[in-house]
């Protein structure tokens, strides 16, 4: 099978935790797949690049998806437009509001390629109640499930192996390359490197965070995915989000969808969803 997998590379660590946790849900779900990266990271012009449409045009794709997180309307218009006008069915998977809470109704309304695509979307699994309540005004029977981050291990099924598994990472030590234990900043998106003035840590491997978070004692974060990850976990961690901030009621609503259904009960649940609607492959 061959997809157009939408996502960000080298810039945001928390898309690459999503990223992840897609890749293992599509695994369960249809099977080993070759993968072109659609990539939205706003940095690098033009959004996207011209092999993953040329993918889909070619016919080399059998599906597009988008994982997840908030850039999942403006940033994928053209490849949704690219993927409807060749008949590749489309699947979202986690998509959210983020920062876009206030801005996601008027986003929608006025980007018809974004909500044709959702009208015509195979499966759409949010991750928030806000994302759900906007995208349901365009396409009908949305699920809301936990942000696919928390799908990345298998180990994170029930406490005792999550507890396990935390446990053994911590008796191995610092041996891990790119260890940034002793710096104490991680930087979840390259710019703020910059904001650190160059003390933060930052890696484009999720695998370098994911593994130190799980091994911490304790973490103190204003990230999301941190958040996911720790409280999967069990890692004792504190959430530093200003009150007014506009990112907070999807947050919350994400970290307390996770615990709310459970861990394992979702994972069922995205397999079941995903094997229902597993796109025909046509090479």
């Amino acid at each position: 099978m061959n997809l157009v997998i939408s996502t960000t590379i080298g810039w945001n660590i928390g898309d690459q935790f999503i990223l992840s946790g897609v890749k293992n849900l599509l695994k369960k779900s249809w099977g080993d797949f070759q993968c072109v990266h659609h990539d939205r990271n706003p940095f690098k012009l033009p959004r996207g690049g011209e092999e993953s449409h040329n993918a889909i045009r070619c016919g080399w794709a059998d599906a597009l998806v988008i994982a997840g997180s908030p850039g999942w309307t403006i940033e994928c218009a053209a490849i949704y437009r690219t993927a409807l006008d060749h008949n590749v069915p489309i699947y979202m998977i986690g998509i959210g509001a983020g920062c876009h809470s206030a801005l996601l109704g008027e986003q929608l309304l006025h980007d018809h390629d974004t909500t044709e695509a959702l009208n015509k979307a195979k499966l759409v699994i949010c991750r928030d109640e806000i994302a759900r309540d906007e995208a349901s005004k365009y396409c009908g029977g949305i699920e809301l499930l936990p942000c696919p981050a928390a799908m990345i291990s298998s180990y994170a099924f029930n406490s005792f192996t999550a507890a396990q598994f935390r446990e053994d990472l911590m008796a191995l030590g610092p041996y891990y390359t790119g260890d940034f234990s002793e710096r104490g900043l991680m930087a979840h998106q390259i710019e703020d490197v910059e904001k650190s003035n160059g003390r933060a840590f930052y890696s484009e491997n999720a695998d370098d965070y994911f593994i130190q978070y799980v091994k911490a004692k304790s973490v103190t974060s204003f990230r999301l995915h941190a958040s996911v990850i720790c409280r999967v976990f069990g890692v004792p961690i504190t959430n530093l989000w200003p009150d007014d901030d506009c990112r907070c009621v999807s947050t919350w609503s994400v970290i307390d969808s996770a615990f709310r259904y459970g861990i394992r009960k979702s994972f069922d649940r995205y397999v079941e969803l995903l094997e229902k609607v597993k796109p025909n492959i046509n090479h």
